[in-house]
């Protein structure tokens, strides 16, 4: 069974709808004040008057809705005969627009909030949600009345007629247009009151309130409709319209949203909810953190067998280079010293397929063969570097030699080292030198 409750007026003459669930759905239903005070943990919403709060339209020459929640304050403070850190303030709509932000925010003074919060209470009643009128009216409306959002031609204009008090709320298109609260003897004062709103044509009246079918609700009906004659909607049970719609938006809040228990004046239940949020989310980190420990351990498991697999993989390779294995840790600097020295056992091998070494040869075998130059021994490295040994005809023609490859930009260095007994020559041959 649900507890929630939507109350109109103050006191024992408060109008009360409880919400019951259907279903997918809700229905509402007439309760009486005593069954609030006694219903457990009772959701209950009321509502502060037009007359005792303020609608004030937001508009912003910029569309980020962002820098208009930032320079809100600022926006409404030129428009208060007050200073706006004295209110309480609900932001009941912001729009982005045509390149502008455009909205509804509601007011109340911190005092009359106190005022109407204390009043409950010694009604025996706490309630968890502080509406705002007029926003209350218009929401329900848009929601319940078919037209009220579709047409976009026509004013449409909430009557609300209490015992002590006419409120009125346009809007068209579905969008609030303004609000205005009076006392229940100034039906002239309405009369005035709507006058510039009415300039674009027809309206469609709806009459709503306690007092709708009261002789004083039908005179303030009558003075509005003859200066401005239009269609009427008929609402059922027109007299708990207001409280449906407090009951209502507990449930589901719909358009043009409105609490002013919050901050200072939040509810105690409201707060237990924050401290259960709080801690769930508590519970969320240290879920997520028991998670990533055991992720961490997880992956540092299939680390530790990764690198014993590599480690295995590593032992085995390097083996094949050092049959007789490597201290571990060591295997890579063990494999580069094997590398290293079979790099110098396979240089010339490796130098024959090197083509700058392949230039620098033939040039020194041609010009050695026209010299009559034998080479006993050969080295040539990959920069292009030359050692030999072997024996020349005579020390001139190594000389000559040695003159012809430095024309053809070879930079070779003879060393005489000893001559045979018919004039044969034996020298070193050293050369640094790139073709």
């Amino acid at each position: 069974m649900s507890n929630i409750y939507g109350l109109d007026g103050e006191g024992d003459k408060a109008v009360a709808v409880r919400a019951v669930r259907r279903g997918l759905g809700w229905d509402f239903i007439p309760a009486t004040l005593d069954e609030v005070r006694h219903a457990p943990r009772a959701r209950v919403a009321v509502m502060l008057r037009q007359k005792d709060s303020l609608l004030r339209p937001i508009r912003a020459p910029f569309g980020d809705l962002r820098k208009a929640r930032r320079v809100l304050l600022s926006l409404l403070d030129m428009q208060l005969p007050f200073p706006v850190e004295s209110c309480a303030v609900a932001v009941a709509e912001l729009r982005s627009e045509g390149g502008e932000t455009r909205g509804w925010a509601a007011l109340a003074r911190t005092e009359e909030i106190t005022r109407v919060l204390a009043a409950w209470r010694e009604a025996g009643v706490d309630p968890e949600t502080l509406d705002q009128e007029s926003l209350a009216l218009w929401s329900e409306a848009r929601r319940t009345l078919p037209g009220v959002r579709a047409d976009a031609e026509r004013l449409h204009v909430v009557a609300y007629l209490g015992h002590d008090r006419i409120t009125v709320v346009l809007g068209r298109a579905g969008h609030l247009v303004a609000a205005h609260g009076l006392g229940m003897e100034a039906r002239d004062q309405a009369v005035r009151l709507l006058k510039p709103y009415m300039g674009g044509g027809a309206a469609v009246w709806i009459f709503v309130g306690p007092a709708s079918a009261t002789s004083a609700g039908e005179a303030v009906r009558l003075a509005v409709t003859r200066a401005w004659p239009g269609e009427i909607l008929p609402v059922a049970e027109a007299e708990s319209f207001l409280a449906r719609a407090l009951a209502r938006r507990q449930v589901s809040a719909g358009s043009y949203p409105c609490n002013f228990r919050s901050g200072a004046f939040a509810h105690d239940r409201e707060l237990e909810r924050g401290v259960r949020r709080s801690w769930a989310g508590l519970a969320a980190v240290l879920v997520a953190g028991l998670l990533l420990i055991g992720a961490n351990a997880v992956w540092r498991t299939a680390a530790a067998r990764r690198e014993a697999a590599a480690q295995a993989e590593l032992t085995r390779v390097t083996r094949l280079l050092a049959p007789l294995g490597a201290a571990r840790g060591n295997e890579v600097l063990t494999a580069r010293r094997m590398v290293e020295q079979e790099s110098k056992r396979l240089d010339p091998v490796l130098q024959a397929g090197n083509p700058e070494v392949l230039v620098t040869l033939r040039k020194m075998l041609d010009v050695a063969a026209e010299q009559g130059l034998i080479f006993d021994t050969l080295r040539l490295r990959r920069d292009g570097v030359a050692q030999a040994s072997g024996v020349a005809v005579d020390w001139r023609r190594a000389e000559l030699s040695e003159r012809e490859w430095a024309g053809q930009g070879i930079d070779v260095r003879m060393e005489r080292r000893d001559e045979w007994a018919d004039g044969h020559v034996v020298f070193n041959l050293s050369s640094g030198g790139k073709p």
